[in-house]
């Protein structure tokens, strides 16, 4: 049955196929898991890094008044 998920090609030097492989057969998973799952994460913290960026320079730049958490969200 043909898969709906897109296919890459990755070429990956041999430290990380290394990685890539100790990690596939620790755990038990296919090679191709331990990429998505690697990439998955590392979207995230760089999505996380973007956000941390974006709150540091509205933090710099506020000039209005700070809310406390029982002002913003209740009790």
């Amino acid at each position: 049955m043909p898969t709906t998920k897109k296919r890459f090609n990755i070429t990956l030097d041999r430290n990380t196929e290394q990685m890539v492989n100790f990690l596939a057969k620790h755990k038990n998973q296919p090679k191709s898991a331990i990429i998505a799952s690697l990439t998955r994460e590392a979207l995230e913290l760089q999505e996380d890094i973007a956000l941390a960026k974006l709150a540091e320079e509205r933090m710099r730049t506020h000039k209005g008044r700070w809310l406390n958490h029982e002002e913003a969200w209740g009790k």
